[in-house]
């Protein structure tokens, strides 16, 4: 790698702009996560964009030495420039390496499968259930006027049966009370802990909040051991990712819902947060 492509790749590599005088800028620009379609959502990820003016703030290849010579060298047919280990420039796209978009998006770019919370849905219909053949109850009974107590007790036994069911349904209602109950003003500086979900055992697949994905464990520990969501360092957890990648975790929960809600709330500390599904 020549000494030229070694500056630009590394400073690109570090989400710095790039100014190549005569030809423009490079510059490292972030994309908000979005939607693939109803079953999966792209993270955030970043990507390298060519803007033709020269941006003073960059840093200059136009100083180094034997700029115009390697600035000849990197030109190819019409509307082409190939710059070596970071990218090709082809008609004002910029084009990354896997190498340069590896370092810029060690978490991958890979679509997160998204599934419905199906059983927080069961959940809801057996306790609406539950409420009419007691509404039911209680009307025969003041028609009648000798219904047994027993029999208007009895889908109240039922309804706390239902309760066991929920692997995480109740919980994102909690959290949603809470969102609701507490002001916007307040939850800035009050500690997350004090309006998150219990994490819950795994029975399935996990949706874990994340907050970074790392190719080296001391990068993991060390973003632990700064606690950027100021929940304490033991609220968050190392999870293995592709690539022998690990992934730092704020939450984990078997229900959809509460991950999500989670995530809301974490949030505002970190609007970078995304939901991933752990088979």
């Amino acid at each position: 790698m020549e000494p030229l492509e070694r500056i630009l790749f590394d400073t690109l590599a570090h989400g710095r702009r790039v100014t190549l005088p005569g030809v423009g800028t490079l510059a490292v620009e972030r994309v908000a996560a979005s939607f693939v379609s109803g079953r999966s959502l792209r993270p955030p990820y970043y990507k390298v964009v060519f803007v033709p003016q020269e941006d003073a703030a960059g840093r200059s290849l136009g100083e180094e030495p034997g700029y115009v010579a390697w600035l000849k060298g990197t030109e190819r047919e019409q509307g082409v420039r190939d710059f070596g280990p970071a990218g090709i420039l082809r008609d004002g796209t910029f084009e990354m390496t896997p190498a340069l978009a590896e370092r810029l998006n060690p978490q991958g770019t890979d679509p997160v499968p998204l599934h419905p919370a199906s059983r927080a849905g069961r959940v809801v219909a057996v306790v609406a259930g539950v409420l009419v053949v007691a509404v039911a109850v209680i009307w025969w009974g003041s028609r009648s006027g000798d219904v047994d107590v027993r029999e208007v007790r009895a889908p109240q036994t039922v309804a706390a049966e239902a309760r066991p069911v929920d692997d995480g349904a109740a919980t994102a209602v909690r959290v949603a009370e809470q969102e609701a109950a507490t002001p916007a003003d307040t939850l800035s500086s009050a500690s997350p802990a004090a309006v998150l979900p219990e994490a819950e055992p795994a029975a399935g697949p996990l949706f874990h909040v994340v907050v970074g994905v790392f190719s080296e464990e001391v990068n993991a520990d060390k973003l632990i051991a700064a606690d950027p969501l100021g929940i304490g360092t033991a609220g968050y957890r190392k999870v293995p990712f592709r690539n022998s990648q690990l992934l730092v975790s704020a939450f984990a929960s078997t229900d959809r819902a509460a991950a999500d809600s989670c995530r809301r709330v974490l949030s505002r500390r970190n609007g970078e947060l995304w939901v991933y599904e752990q088979r």
